[in-house]
């Protein structure tokens, strides 16, 4: 059985911001992973962040459910 490649999808420092969006990914039938670490971008706050991760072969479905979900919640 061939091991499950994780990509980055989302990072962000508030974890309730960073649940939501994995339960929206979830309901939609992509499986996640969710990390802890420090912030990938340089300049960023020194603070921790959480890492959503979906399996590869679902990561442009996961950016437009991401997408939609900010749209949603930003108009």
């Amino acid at each position: 059985m061939r091991e499950k490649m994780w990509v980055p999808v989302y990072e962000g420092e508030l974890l309730e911001e960073v649940e939501k969006l994995k339960r929206k990914l979830e309901e939609n039938e992509i499986s996640t992973e969710l990390e802890k670490g420090p912030m990938s971008f340089p300049f960023s706050s020194e603070n921790d962040s959480f890492k959503l991760k979906v399996e590869v072969h679902d990561e442009a479905k996961a950016f437009q459910i991401i997408d939609d979900f900010f749209n949603e919640n930003t108009n």
